[in-house]
């Protein structure tokens, strides 16, 4: 005769029948389901309310309150359980999907999202930010009205690159060093030949962010912007520039041909028959080449700048239509939100401080040392935690060395060890007068040349210094 079926394959069974005895609202849903529920929501108890959603469902036995083939789990285990359930760290789908197979509690998806949004170690380790939608720089009206720089390094040489946001004029200038100063005098040498641009767009090099070119571009009155540091992706004209100055310089250098001759012809090249040349939209004219031209196609010739803008601004769009494809919005990062940044070695807690210059651009305050850094949204991770509050800590001091009683030289510490021992050491400069008092029996002879540091570490002076007589 079989008088019980053991009904979970696990040996956990007695702890989930014995908690459920102990729970007062499993005691009350057990009452309900063997009396039968009621017809009107209105007259269930209190504590089965949970549950009037899957009534049809439920069932129990052997002390086990069952969803179908799901346990249904006490308040008291819930815990341990979305431990268990998330002991290998996958995402909240994931988790989700194994917790519906086997057990259930009201509110179990909700404390799912809680339980792994919260887990420090899968938000330490957590992938790169999805791609935000592209934000399009505004196509200036003008040319060499808003330009773009940046420095690019080959072969051991540093170029300084200058582009022209409405006629992509590309200016290169290889530098004899990085320096602020060398940087500022080739721009204004470009500045010299073309005029004071209105916009001057960056990154955050430290050229480009220290003093000296700040003052450089207030005395010139130039709205200079730049990118959040490591988002390249905000200077991007000015990349895509470095790009194709270095594959010219490359390919020179392996064919033997002129470089300057080819960045001639890379001017002169035309986008297309609206827009013309880089060098017509700059200068309203063909420039000569190698290549044979009439002289009345060198005549100037300006291109109505409303269509050309048009034209740059219908290109771009293009491109922003391809590129938000695989992108996603994220919602504004606000001061009371929990987030962390993005390091080398994962992402770390940090605190908000406020909203940057430049768009999705915040500043934020993380490490130890409460430094703050400006970062990009694609740095920037929310969380489900509790918002982050980042303090610097105290350095640590060291604590000063106390006196052996009797010892009356001011400048010479012991070592803490060295207290309570009934000696003081001796001064390493000595002479006749001078002698140790209690001299320990356990510390090994310095030599004449050599001097013992406070850690016990033997310092010997150079033979150079033989003849050096201290005063």
């Amino acid at each position: 005769m079989v008088l019980t079926v053991e009904a979970l394959s696990c040996g956990n069974h007695d702890t989930i029948a014995k908690a459920t005895r102990e729970d007062n609202q499993f005691k009350v849903l057990k009452q309900v389901i063997c009396q039968g529920w009621p017809q009107d929501k209105g007259d269930v108890p209190f504590e089965a309310l949970p549950f009037w959603d899957y009534r049809d469902e439920l069932s129990t036995y052997n002390g086990v309150v069952y969803r179908g083939e799901r346990v249904c789990i006490p308040t008291d285990l819930r815990a341990a359980t979305l431990k268990t359930i998330h002991s290998s760290h996958l995402g909240i789908v994931k988790c989700k999907q194994r917790a519906r197979e086997l057990v259930f509690w009201p509110g179990m998806n909700k404390q799912i999202e809680d339980v792994v949004g919260r887990c420090s170690a899968c938000l330490t380790y957590r992938n790169k930010m999805p791609r935000e939608p592209m934000i399009i720089h505004p196509v200036p009206s003008l040319p060499w009205s808003k330009v773009g720089t940046d420095l690019c390094e080959l072969n051991g040489k540093t170029y300084l690159v200058l582009v022209d946001y409405y006629s992509n004029f590309i200016e290169v200038a290889p530098l004899k060093d990085t320096r602020t100063s060398t940087v500022i005098r080739h721009m204004k040498e470009n500045i010299a030949r073309y005029g004071i641009m209105d916009t001057l767009v960056s990154d955050n090099g430290p050229q480009y962010s220290s003093a000296e070119f700040k003052a450089f571009t207030s005395v010139y009155g130039i709205n200079h912007l730049m990118s959040s540091p490591l988002h390249q992706q905000a200077n991007g004209l000015a990349g895509k520039a470095v790009q194709m100055v270095k594959n010219i310089i490359k390919k020179c250098t392996e064919c033997g041909d002129d470089i300057y001759l080819s960045l001639l012809e890379l001017r002169n090249t035309p986008r297309d028959e609206e827009t013309g040349s880089p060098m017509q939209r700059l200068m309203g004219r063909r420039g000569k080449t190698l290549l044979p031209i009439t002289p009345n196609l060198r005549k100037p010739q300006v291109s109505d700048p409303s269509k050309v803008t048009s034209k740059l601004v219908a290109h771009r769009q293009q491109q922003k239509y391809y590129y938000d494809w695989n992108t996603k919005d994220r919602k504004e990062i606000g001061p009371g939100d929990a987030i962390r940044i993005q390091t080398p070695s994962g992402w770390k807690p940090a605190e908000v401080v406020g909203k940057a210059r430049t768009p999705r651009s915040y500043i934020v305050k993380a490490g130890d040392s409460a430094r703050e850094y400006r970062r990009n949204t694609e740095h920037l991770m929310r969380t489900r935690e509790e918002p982050h509050k980042i303090v610097a800590n105290e350095p640590k001091v060291a604590q000063p060395y106390s006196l052996v009683p009797g010892n009356q030289n001011p400048k010479i510490h012991v070592a803490p060890d060295a207290i309570g021992s009934g000696y003081a050491p001796c001064s390493p400069r000595r002479d006749s007068s001078t002698k140790c008092v209690n001299p320990p029996r356990d510390v090994p002879k310095v030599a004449k040349n050599e001097i013992r540091t406070r850690s016990g570490r033997e310092s010997r002076k150079p033979k150079y210094l033989d003849d050096f007589v201290r005063i």
